[in-house]
């Protein structure tokens, strides 16, 4: 074996052709009908809050007063409010179950559809428990609590597994558009609820008619599946070539699928068959779990599921027109998300989370803004410390005002967070730690649901204003993070995905610079005085940012440096390339005898390069090469080089 040019990029992928699309994109349709029952039941949660029938049935039919259910946030029977709170606190704890803790545990062991499949059953019986019990008691409420805490984990499962299998069956070039079918289902089912809850707010039994009606998507999804291909990237991992040829030659249309299999092979050849939940926890990997948690994590905090679940209760007391604000609401998500399918594979996915950010946080910065100095909010409070009647009133133009902007921030919330979030989270892990990674993720997007079901007492202490200024702050946040932290993935293969963050410079962000430490330039400076330098013998370099460049700098020095003995390296965010560099150093070196490359982001290329290495170099006696990303094939070619080298190793760590 020779060194092959490590500068080389992957692009043996570029011309993998897809066939025909349509089954594709019927496919990835489908599965997101998941993503309706998931909006849908976000969306009918704000306004059957403010129907009557609901009031009856858990707040008259527990107090026997009218009166004390009709009033403010903040003077409502605290028990009566608390359980409000709990009707979704609960619901998001089941999500966050769902997502978590069952969801990449089926879709790894017996796979994507069969986790499809599990979160329309659980659905069906978590609201069938939620609608058909009788309202009048406190037994009941807790009974019906239990079943939010289902129907969560049902939604929960499915916003993990609806953008994964689209992810995996969609033809790169489409595969912002196929996996934006779910935002899109999503806004479609929040719009529809919106629509039934105006349709049916004065009807006796109006609440449970409009959380009933959903059940109709999940009996589809449970017929339709057993009718849909496995994923190939599956199959191929689990059950062979095979198999996974099969399936997408169904999915492409065509016979001509051997690039694309070539290209799935070679991504798991490249990332191992073996996962373990250490393997999550690799530099490489938790990097990008860190990105993958901030996203949703941020997709939160922006507000977006407060506003369309408490909504109608504020905007009943801005506007005293609860529901039809949150169809106001519902129909601009819905507008804004149909363009934004044709604008992630053409503006990028980094690009729009930047762009939408900053338009979300001047929506909510004039909303709040105009309610604080537009509307009055009186106060009876008792002790000091109790409120016990709260009265808000707000011009009409300040009404309209605050909600024309809520609606603007909607707008950008639908062309880019709601969308992009479960997009880019699904397509930035490598294959063997994928349904882990993004089960991981959207589990923190549920729990961060949780402590934001809370909201509704935050209103006392902070007003409706302080509560969108808090938005506000946290959008920006949030743009500040996709800066420094996401690249770009448009058009990428899943495949190819590896080398995207592999080569993202964080520090090439201009705030960062001045934070981080040596970098390429201080590697390069640092190379042209070892050229030189005759006394040195220990150098450390560990835990900055010498990436591929500075290793080649590094590399120049080792080839003339005749005194360096020990060399630290670890989680400088080295690759392959950069081993190569290293590796051809070490070819003419004649005096160092420790390296440690612990912690960076070689594998099995890297390790063919080291391997290389090793059949010549005759004065490395300590090597260290564990967390990285070496695989079976990589351990290979370092244990074939090790029974050839002549020097004996007193430390080899992998």
């Amino acid at each position: 074996m020779t060194l092959k040019s490590v500068s080389e990029i992957h692009h043996q992928h570029t011309n993998v052709k897809y066939g025909k699309p349509y089954f594709a994109v019927l496919l990835a349709a489908f599965s997101s009908l998941g993503g309706w029952f998931f909006g849908y039941d976000q969306g009918v949660t704000g306004g059957i809050v403010v129907m009557n029938s609901f009031k009856n049935d858990f707040c008259v039919g527990i107090y026997g007063n009218a009166s004390v259910c009709d009033l403010p946030v903040a003077s409502l029977p605290s028990d009566y409010r608390r359980y409000l709170v709990l009707f979704t606190f609960l619901y998001n704890v089941g999500c966050f179950v769902g997502a978590l803790f069952i969801s990449s545990f089926i879709a790894e062991r017996y796979g994507r559809r069969a986790i499809i499949l599990t979160s329309a059953i659980l659905f069906m019986i978590g609201t069938s428990m939620v609608i058909f019990p009788p309202g009048g008691s406190k037994k009941i409420m807790i009974f019906i609590l239990i079943g939010r805490i289902i129907e969560g984990t049902g939604v929960g499962c499915s916003s993990f597994s609806c953008p994964l299998y689209a992810s995996e069956i969609a033809p790169t070039n489409l595969r912002g558009m196929l996996s934006g079918f779910m935002q899109l289902t999503v806004v479609t089912g929040l719009f529809a609820a919106n629509v039934v809850n105006y349709l049916l707010q004065n009807h006796k039994w109006g609440w449970r008619l409009s959380n009933g009606i959903i059940l109709i998507a999940p009996i589809i999804i449970m017929i339709g599946i057993c009718l849909c291909p496995e994923t190939p990237r599956w199959l191929f991992k689990k059950k062979g070539r095979k198999a996974a040829e099969n399936s997408l030659q169904r999915i492409r249309k065509t016979r001509d699928v051997t690039n694309e299999l070539d290209a799935i092979s070679d991504a798991i050849r490249e990332e191992g068959n073996q996962v373990s939940t250490k393997e999550l926890f690799t530099p490489k990997i938790l990097e990008r779990l860190a990105v993958g948690i901030g996203i949703h994590v941020f997709q939160q905090t922006t507000g977006i599921n407060p506003i369309f679940t408490f909504g109608g209760i504020i905007y009943e007391n801005v506007l005293g027109k609860g529901i039809i604000s949150l169809l106001i609401l519902s129909g601009a998500n819905l507008l804004f998300t149909i363009p934004a399918l044709f604008l992630f594979d053409r503006l990028g996915r980094r690009n729009l989370l930047i762009i939408g950010g900053l338009g979300m946080v001047v929506g909510h910065l004039v909303a709040a803004t105009v309610f604080a100095t537009g509307c009055k909010v009186v106060k009876t409070i008792s002790n000091d410390t109790i409120v016990i009647e709260e009265v808000v009133t707000c011009k009409e133009s300040s009404g309209i005002a605050m909600l024309v902007f809520t609606v603007i921030f909607v707008a950008f919330f639908a062309l880019s967070w709601g969308p992009i979030a479960w997009i880019y989270v699904a397509e930035i892990y490598p294959l063997n730690v994928r349904a882990k990674a993004v089960a991981i993720a959207t589990g923190s997007n549920w729990l961060i649901g949780m402590i934001m079901s809370y909201i509704l007492e935050l209103i006392n202490p902070l007003g409706i204003h302080g509560v969108f200024y808090l938005f506000s702050g946290l959008t920006l946040l949030a743009v500040v993070f996709v800066y420094l932290f996401c690249p770009e993935t448009r058009g990428v293969l899943l495949e190819d995905i590896e080398e995207v963050f592999d080569n993202f410079q964080l520090k090439n962000r201009p705030p960062i610079k001045v934070l981080r430490r040596l970098c390429v330039k201080g590697a390069q400076h640092l190379s042209n005085v070892l050229q030189q330098n005759e006394t040195l013998m220990t150098l450390n370099l560990e835990f900055n940012l010498i990436d591929d460049q500075g290793a080649l700098h590094l590399a120049n020095a080792l080839q003339k440096n005749k005194t360096l003995t020990t060399l630290y390296l670890q989680f400088n965010k080295i690759s392959s390339e950069g081993a190569g560099h290293l590796a051809i150093a070490l070819q003419q070196n004649q005096t160092l005898t420790t390296l440690d490359l612990r912690g960076n982001f070689l594998n099995s290329r890297a390790a063919q390069y080291i391997a290389d290495t090793l059949l010549k170099n005759k004065t490395l006696v300590t090597l260290c090469l564990s967390h990285n990303q070496i695989n079976s094939e990589g351990a290979m070619h370092l244990a074939a080089a090790l029974k050839q080298n002549r020097v004996r190793f007193l430390i080899f760590q992998l």
